[in-house]
């Protein structure tokens, strides 16, 4: 009696999905375009990406980061979907990673990883204004911005003396 009992709700749920068109909400799912990978890596500039795909059902898309921005944030079923993924420009010397999530109705979600780089640091960049490696010196070799004037010792001032 009770595998009769297990046979018939078998069949009870093998017509429920076939009244269903064979799936159920759990089977619905997102379909990316073929070749895509749920990667992106941006410059430290920052930039955008764009992610097409089809869906069985209704989706948001959200990001882990205010860096990091998604639009459309929602799209209902059906092919020709997408969203891109924006990148702003990091000015930390850092790397930095993020993650844009598509959430399907059925509760399945997608996660897309993302890994910015760290801004460059200018290594030229010196604070002295007077450049290079001369300390600070400036020789007047050709500079015409130079106010040779500047240089010139006040004579009220009497200069130090290294012997006393």
């Amino acid at each position: 009696m009770k595998r009769l009992f297990a046979l018939f709700m078998v069949a009870i749920v093998a017509l429920s999905c076939e009244e269903n068109g064979g799936a159920t909400d759990v089977d619905k799912k997102l379909t990316f375009e073929e070749g895509t990978t749920l990667f992106v890596e941006f410059e430290a500039e920052g930039g955008s990406r764009t992610f097409k795909f089809t869906s069985d059902l209704n989706w948001v898309a959200s990001s882990d980061n205010t860096w990091l921005e998604v639009r459309p944030t929602s799209g209902g079923a059906g092919s020709g979907q997408h969203i891109d993924v924006v990148a702003s420009a990091n000015t930390e010397d850092k790397e930095r990673e993020g993650s844009v999530t598509i959430k399907l109705s059925n509760d399945k979600a997608y996660t897309i990883d993302v890994k910015q780089a760290a801004a460059k640091k200018d290594e030229d960049n010196n604070d002295d204004q007077g450049g290079g490696d001369n300390g600070g010196n400036n020789d007047d070799q050709g500079d015409d911005n130079i106010d040779n004037e500047s240089n010139v010792e006040d004579p009220k001032v009497e200069p130090e003396k290294p012997w006393q």
